[in-house]
């Protein structure tokens, strides 16, 4: 815009200072979300999720058998879900809203 010659409401050395504080926080953003490792953590996740639903389809076969052992389900839950992040409480009022038919009450 500078170079167009149009009439702009802030001087040129507002701008240029303007511009490279965006230019720097947009270079900042990029390096942080590049350094997130979103792929790895959904991996993750996802591996996790697969790992529970083994664990229900046991729970449902021992319960069609009555022979449910707790203490050893509880232990598998344990382990399942210490090498998964937690989920905030954001990501649960996000869920909620999300959701609502399933979180009536």
């Amino acid at each position: 815009m500078q170079n167009a010659g149009i009439k702009l409401e802030f001087p040129t050395n507002v701008l240029n200072t303007m511009s490279i504080f965006l230019a720097v926080a947009v270079l900042v953003y990029s390096v942080v979300i590049g350094t997130a490792r979103y792929e790895a953590r959904a991996d993750k996740l996802t591996q996790c999720g697969d790992n529970l639903k083994d664990l229900s389809r046991e729970l449902d076969n021992q319960s069609e058998n009555s022979s449910i052992n707790i203490t050893d389900l509880e232990k598998k839950y344990s382990h399942l879900i210490s090498d998964t992040e937690n989920h905030t409480r954001t990501d649960y009022l996000a869920a909620t809203l999300e959701m609502r038919r399933d979180f009536m009450q």
